[in-house]
């Protein structure tokens, strides 16, 4: 059972025990009241109404300042009063409902898809303004109302400020008198006594360790993650660009003509062009007696035919080739070859088909023409 204690002898009583309340006259003549925890209130003085003339008199607030030095008011964890907290941490990522490490160059903070902390994500368009947001109100309410959530708990909407006991934090007998400059946060005093206005970590997002320390020349400007992921940089986002190589202002407007052509700097290192890269591939001839009797090694892709001393290739380059050349292993002595080089001769040259210029090509080739020994083997360099 609760306990009251009614004291009349202007005598102030010990605190009662928890959930009592003391009622005591002093030597004033008024009326007091005095909870378990020592807190003392005037009770029924004056013609006005009566409410708390302290923080810690409030019933949704912390009822000591006793170890809160330095600590903000925060709302509980349930949603239903306020907490004394430790100060917030000095670095975005040291966030407890922040991302530990930063994401890649380029990308944005935002509420995360559970709607409990914040993430990096790819930029994208979004309003400027409150009032342009989704899932707020798109007027703004009357002068003094507070932001909250609505009643269905899927957006905010603003409401007329609370009513009972003091009217504004600043006549709070507890409270700063005036209030502070922009950006500041309410914590406890050194003395543990009272609120004071206080700025944390530098007072702005520009102050932070791992943030831009300016907003100059950056009007309209966004958050990304800076080029190295180790902090916070403001860019200028604009929408649209080039969707094709081609279309890029310094980049070769068309393939046309260009199969297997590379991408190089220009002459004038002023944008891209379009260039050929010489190709060279190799295969090998197995001989037998004095005509190729298998090829060997080719690229992929490739295929190959023999006639007599007619070898056929067939390829998937897409040009005709430029060039041939052999290098026959030779005996010069017992124990010792020699790769020798050779080029095709007016009588054992090098053809391709009107046809098919860019995939097939042929050649007479003999055991003389590359010289290689009989029954021996050659190399065949093909050039583009």
């Amino acid at each position: 059972m609760s306990e009251l204690i009614l004291t009349m002898n202007q005598v102030v009583p010990n605190p009662p025990s928890t959930g009592g309340v003391s009622l005591y006259a002093k030597t004033d003549g008024k009326l007091y009241s005095q909870n378990a925890l020592g807190v003392e209130t005037l009770v029924g003085s004056g013609s006005g109404g009566s409410g708390a003339t302290t923080f810690i008199q409030l019933t949704d607030a912390p009822q000591s300042y006793a170890n809160a030095n330095g600590k903000y008011v925060t709302v509980n964890s349930t949603g239903t009063g306020l907490v004394f907290s430790s100060p917030p941490t000095q670095s975005f990522i040291n966030l407890s409902d922040a991302p530990h490490a930063y994401g890649t160059a380029g990308q944005l903070v935002a509420i995360d898809s559970a709607g409990t902390g914040l993430t990096f994500v790819n930029a994208s368009s979004g309003s400027a303004t409150f009032t342009g947001l989704t899932d707020v109100p798109h007027t703004y309410g009357t002068a003094g109302q507070y932001v909250v959530i609505n009643s269905t708990a899927d957006g905010l909407t603003f409401t007329n400020a609370p009513s009972g006991g003091s009217s504004s934090f600043i006549t709070l007998t507890d409270a700063p008198h005036v209030y502070g400059t922009a950006g500041q946060v309410v914590t406890v005093n050194s003395t543990g006594n009272g609120l004071i206005f206080s700025t944390p970590f530098g007072g702005s997002f520009t102050t932070l360790t791992d943030a831009p320390h300016s907003y100059t020349g950056k009007a309209g400007y966004t958050v990304q993650v800076n080029s190295t992921a180790t902090g916070l940089t403001l860019v200028k986002v604009t929408s649209g660009g080039a969707t094709t190589f081609t279309s890029l202002t310094d980049a070769p407007q068309s393939y046309l003509g260009y199969a297997n052509n590379v991408v190089a700097v220009n002459s004038t290192a002023s944008g891209l062009t379009f260039t050929t890269v010489p190709l060279k591939f190799e295969f090998t001839i197995t001989f037998g007696a004095s005509n190729p009797s298998t090829i060997s090694n080719l690229p992929n892709g490739w295929s190959s035919s023999i006639a007599g001393s007619v070898v056929t290739i067939t390829h998937n380059v897409g040009t005709p080739p430029a060039g041939i050349a052999y290098f026959g292993l030779n005996t010069i002595s017992p124990g010792t070859q020699v790769w020798r080089y050779r080029l095709p001769s007016a009588v054992n040259e090098l053809n391709y088909p009107s046809t098919s210029v860019g995939t097939q090509f042929s050649f007479t080739v003999s055991t003389s023409v590359v010289a290689c020994d009989s029954n021996g083997t050659a190399r065949v360099v093909v050039n583009f």
